[in-house]
């Protein structure tokens, strides 16, 4: 028996529901179809009518109290495979509806009671014949109007259909948080095959390790291609033998992406909801000028694939929303205090042209002279830099999503996985031990995947939280293994037990400078360090009077 590319039916609805969205936004937008008004059937990801495996889809608006009688049915099942039902009372206007049809590659024919007939194209899968179907029914019946005299029918209402659609949509908002559950790459950048399957749902951070030239950046942008594709720009690659296969949890279920550079599927294709993705070079953020507009070295994806891409600039949404939106004003404060607890006070000076920064003393609570935020320390320039983009472009792409909703998105309620390639960049270490806490506390639902050549982050990581060796060799390319162990102990581990883990191999971490083995100190901190190098050298002075008082006495 053919196994079914869809194992949940609820799949095949939101496959079905993207297709005809991204037709309908495709200047074609009094295309309408009919939507299942059954909130229960929402609740489980379903759209349309059908059963467990049809999904029914209705272009017209029957007078009837039966919505199939006179209308033109759609009908695709979890296995691929599809038919057009054609029925109406008037036998002659179902021939001339079939006639439309009678192109669609090959088809059988198969006339039920009269005045039903069905059309079965002899194509394999759906997807290579439904843009052509759509296409007629939309050109041929919609948008020529060629029923509208039927009295027993009518087109779908627009308005009627984007109220049930915006319902939905909120059905689609409130999902539980998208997070990776595996991947297979084949032949691409140094990846010859390497999978993974079986990541937790819990995971909200993802961390790679390995020696530069190993692959990180390769698997990095391997799932970012996968989840996102050419949506903002051409990332996808030429190469005809590169395979991407993405594995990923979202609305309670499991999603499969393929990415097999196939022109059919592009309509078809599904980008996970909400994507950041960063490559090394993410200090910039965008200039005023641009006011966060859409710019080539600013798509979600850029940083990761170039060296000159910018970040959103979360000054320019502080003063808009000051003048405009004071409710979202109070939200991007209480963000860059979330993350910065230093951050006392923001205000927005000079007839809305400057934004001054007040900090306060950690001990104290002294609140010291506000300053602009070029004169705010790095580490805390560059964390601003990061959350502010990671909410202002992910509150965006959630916004797009929605389709007809313009929603303003609280970080707690954002979802979407973010990409960071060497997270260990452009920070203290005291602040990049604090990074993945910061991050995860500020944006609870967000996955975040990174790469890291450092042990500190590492010490900084949350509960749960999983680990990726990336090794490389000559036969068998880039590959890609989980550390469950180090994951079940990594709350135990101080930093020498890291860096000789299997997450950074270290053979040694003794000093190269150290030539005596004997002077090592294995004490906890460097303070102990310090506290037992003062008795040492107490020691040597009281034994150096020893050594003079008794010297002395021998001479007596």
């Amino acid at each position: 028996m053919k196994a079914p590319i869809f194992e949940n039916v609820a799949d095949l609805h939101e496959d079905l529901l993207i297709f005809l969205l991204k037709y309908r936004k495709q200047e074609h937008t009094d295309f309408t179809f009919l939507l299942k008004p059954d909130e229960n059937q929402w609740r489980e990801g379903k759209w349309f009518y059908g059963n467990e495996r049809w999904v029914n889809i209705f272009f017209l608006k029957s007078q009837t109290n039966r919505h199939w009688d006179n209308n033109i049915e759609l009908g695709i099942n979890i296995y691929g495979g599809w038919n057009i039902h054609v029925n109406f009372d008037n036998i002659s206007l179902v021939k001339d509806i079939v006639r439309l049809f009678s192109n669609i590659g090959n088809s059988n024919r198969e006339r039920r009671n009269g005045n039903r007939e069905t059309i079965s194209p002899f194509i394999n899968h759906y997807r290579e014949g439904i843009r052509t179907c759509i296409d007629i029914i939309y050109n041929r019946i919609i948008k020529d109007k060629i029923l509208i005299d039927n009295k027993n029918l009518s087109l779908i209402d627009t308005n009627e259909f984007e109220k049930t659609l915006e319902k939905i949509n909120d059905y689609r908002k409130h999902q539980q948080q998208v997070s990776l559950y595996g991947f297979t790459v084949e032949n691409y950048q140094g990846i010859k095959s390497t999978s993974l399957r079986n990541l937790p749902n819990k995971a909200n951070w993802i961390f790679l390790t390995g020696e530069n030239g190993f692959g990180k950046t390769s698997i990095l942008q391997s799932i970012a291609i996968g989840l996102y594709g050419n949506i903002e720009e051409e990332i996808i690659p030429k190469d005809k033998n590169t395979n991407i296969n993405i594995f990923y949890q979202y609305q309670n279920r499991f999603r499969n992406i393929i990415h097999l550079n196939d022109p059919k599927m592009e309509d078809f294709f599904e980008p996970v909801i909400s994507l950041a993705a960063y490559g090394p070079s993410r200090l910039d953020p965008q200039s005023e000028n641009s006011d966060n507009r859409k710019a080539d070295n600013a798509t979600a994806t850029y940083g990761l694939f170039h060296t000159d891409g910018y970040l959103k600039n979360i000054e320019i949404e502080l003063k808009r929303t000051k003048a405009y939106e004071e409710d979202k004003y109070k939200i991007l404060v209480s963000i860059i205090q979330k993350a910065i607890p230093a951050i006392a006070k923001i205000e927005i000076i000079d007839k809305g042209r400057k934004v001054i920064y007040y900090e306060k003393d950690s001990s104290s609570g002294e609140i010291f002279d506000p300053v602009e935020f070029h004169q705010l320390a790095s580490g805390i320039r560059n964390t601003i830099n990061i959350v502010g983009d990671i909410f202002i472009r992910l509150n965006k792409m959630l916004n797009e999503f929605q389709v007809l909703n313009d929603i303003f998105y609280t970080p707690e309620e954002l979802i979407g996985i973010v990409i960071i390639d060497e997270l260990d960049l452009h920070l203290h270490p005291k602040w990049l031990k604090k990074l993945p806490s910061i991050l995860s506390n500020v944006f609870p639902k967000i996955q975040f995947i990174c790469s890291t050549h450092s042990s500190i982050p590492i010490l900084g990581a949350p509960k749960n939280s999983v680990f990726l060796k990336v090794n490389r060799n000559k036969e068998d390319g880039v590959c890609v293994d989980r550390l469950e162990i180090i994951e079940k102990e990594i709350k135990n581990l101080l930093p020498n037990h890291i860096l000789t883990s299997p997450l950074f191999d270290f053979e040694e971490i003794i000093a190269l400078s150290n030539e005596e083995e004997g002077n090592i100190s294995t004490t906890d901190s460097y303070q102990e360090y310090r506290q037992e190098e003062s008795i040492k050298e107490k020691l040597e002075i009281l034994k150096a009077n020893n050594d003079f008082l008794n010297f002395m006495k021998d001479r007596d």
